[in-house]
């Protein structure tokens, strides 16, 4: 096999990459929209033919000269099914998704932009940003709506505003979210308490990445569930407070076990530390947990690598882009080959790094 140029690919842009305000707990910030062509029934009621004209008119607004920057339209089922799988773990499709047929994905050239076509609505509007920077992604996604606007007539009703085919999702048809990693507030039991305030305010919470625990790697993504009697300024706001009182609790909770269990914390991010930096085989899971606890090293100034490698890192892990990265697209690897290749991929990043690290 050639040497892989693994600095390459952890510097290719992407939304998980992008540094953005308090990114030493949030993530990345998201805004999404969702929109239905007048004339036609939604998605679930669609022919054949119909799906099609909705799909064509939708692709064909999106290549138009109108938009000011570059999109990749794709019909999945003529994608490769590992470039399907990267969709994934990029975030910008769901596993259902993926398996579809005559469905479109659309995203730009830095991946910070995504968007489906004939999913539960017509189009499903997305732009990523990083840090909590909800009101700059909300800016972005709004502003290529109104472009596509130009040549596509959204069905809207004056009493109801944009229609959805989730009643909760009319109105603004506007979801926004934060990923947040919260490590200090899981450590020290406080996370349910937390999440209820949030949650008593209307939003609501889910994993990053399902796991019989909640999440894997202390992500968390808080979100408003219902679109309809908020306008956008109202929904932006609410969720930029909530997501602020977080990154105070976890800021909190660190100082807290730095304070009186430092010690055990330390145990954490240096174990953590140690095992990456050593193992020849790494599965997923313990990959993703493993970058959590190092990233929290990092926000806590002990172990000096940037914060945006820490997050390249934790999308990179995946299968499919490790798969991308061996060369063999069309085949599938072997399992030890995929863990030796993480368990590289990791050491590589750390490496570069390794001399500042406070150990």
């Amino acid at each position: 096999m050639n040497a892989i140029n693994f600095q390459t690919i952890l510097e290719h842009p992407g939304w998980y990459s992008e540094e953005g305000p308090e990114q030493q707990v949030v993530f990345s910030s998201r805004a999404r929209l969702s929109r239905n062509l007048s004339g036609y029934y939604f998605p679930h009621k669609l022919n054949d033919k119909e799906l099609q004209e909705v799909q064509e008119n939708i692709g064909n607004a999106f290549k138009s000269k109108h938009l000011d920057e570059h999109f990749t339209v794709k019909v999945l089922e003529d994608l490769p099914v590992l470039e399907r799988r990267k969709l994934i773990e990029k975030h910008f499709v769901s596993q259902n998704y993926s398996l579809e047929k005559r469905k479109l994905v659309i995203f730009d050239q830095n991946d910070s932009v995504a968007a489906t076509v004939n999913q539960t609505d017509h189009l499903q509007l997305a732009a990523f940003t990083g840090g909590l920077s909800i009101q700059r992604a909300y800016e972005r996604v709004s502003a290529i709506e109104r472009r596509l606007e130009k040549q596509l007539n959204f069905a809207v009703s004056l009493d109801r505003g944009y229609l959805s085919s989730d009643l909760k999702n009319c109105g603004t048809g506007l979801q926004v979210s934060v990923l947040l990693h919260l490590p200090a507030l899981k450590y020290s039991s406080v996370l349910e308490r937390a999440f209820r305030r949030v949650m008593d305010a209307g939003l609501e919470v889910r994993g990053f990445t399902g796991d019989e625990d909640g999440s894997l790697g202390s992500l968390y993504q808080v979100y408003n569930p219902v679109a309809i009697g908020e306008n956008e300024k109202d929904i932006v706001e609410k969720l930029a407070r909530l997501a602020s009182q977080l990154v105070d609790y976890e800021k909190k909770a660190r100082e807290e076990m730095k304070r009186h269990r430092r010690v055990e914390l330390e145990d954490i991010v240096y174990r953590a530390y140690g095992i990456l930096n050593n193992c020849r085989l790494l599965q997923e899971k313990e990959a993703v947990n493993l970058l959590s606890d190092v990233r929290l090293g990092v926000a806590l100034g002990w172990i000096k690598v940037p914060i945006h490698i820490m997050n390249t890192l934790l999308v990179l892990v995946g299968k499919a882009h490790l798969q991308q990265m061996a060369g063999h697209e069309q085949q599938e690897e072997s399992s030890q080959h995929i863990e030796s290749l993480r368990a590289r991929l990791v050491q590589h990043a750390l490496s570069a790094y390794k001399e500042d690290a406070d150990v």
